[in-house]
């Protein structure tokens, strides 16, 4: 198994309406170093088929099917079988800034967590921001700063496999 860049988890529980838009969006990321890993987590609709249908056109997808345990039990699903150096989530509606993620893959870096910015659905800009106390005796400190940030969620970020 080769070891990649970033490997893009994305969980799918019947989401046949949403999903061949955020496949497309991924798909435009220019780079053999990518992974999309997509947990199909038990959908009794038409998604896991049309999953399928992208993992025949593109080699970077990878489908698995398990039984249905919820949106958290398909991300470590797709953990287990992620292989990047770092890895990001991306919800089964959503559709990801490609300019974002191309200019993540050109460049060398050595971060454990890359925070995003995005966009809400009535296309509001929603900032990852905090105002940090100037003194922090906490050795804890950055982690409880993290955990605190605002509109901090688990599918705007890139973290680091290690």
């Amino acid at each position: 198994m080769n070891i990649m860049k970033l490997s893009i988890i994305v969980p799918v529980y019947n989401r046949e309406n949403y999903i061949e838009s955020c496949l497309k969006t991924l798909l435009q990321i220019q780079s053999d170093e990518i992974e999309i890993i997509i947990v199909d987590d038990g959908s009794i609709d038409n998604s896991l088929d049309l999953c399928r249908g992208y993992e025949k056109i593109d080699i970077r997808i990878n489908v698995y099917h398990k039984e249905n345990g919820g949106v958290s039990s398909a991300r470590n699903y797709g953990i287990n079988h992620a292989s990047g150096e770092y890895l990001m989530f991306v919800d089964s509606d959503d559709m990801i800034c490609v300019e974002t993620i191309s200019d993540f893959m050109k460049k060398k870096w050595d971060k454990d967590i890359y925070l995003f910015d995005y966009y809400t659905d009535n296309g509001e800009l929603s900032y990852c921001k905090r105002d940090l106390p100037k003194e922090q005796e906490n050795e804890n400190f950055l982690l409880h700063a993290f955990l605190m940030l605002k509109n901090n969620m688990i599918w705007n970020n890139i973290y680091k496999t290690s």
